[in-house]
């Protein structure tokens, strides 16, 4: 993502996608309950919040998710 990404102007939360979670990927960061998204393209899902230039994941089933990258 580019600085020039972060001022296009976010989609209605109507237009945004419900992750297919079986294809969802994301990480912990440290011990904390901080979760990474690590889809391309996350930053359109209705459960990502973009800071900076990380998505944050807050997805009900994120720990579900975390357990299947670890799989994967």
């Amino acid at each position: 993502m580019t600085p020039k990404d972060d001022m296009k102007p976010k989609p209605d939360k109507q237009t945004w996608s419900s992750p297919n979670v079986a294809l969802c990927r994301a990480r912990r960061f440290g011990l904390t309950d901080v979760v990474f998204c690590l889809v391309p393209d996350g930053c359109n899902c209705a459960f990502a919040i973009t800071f900076g230039q990380g998505v944050f994941c807050r997805h009900p089933e994120r720990k579900k998710i975390i357990a299947q990258t670890k799989a994967a």
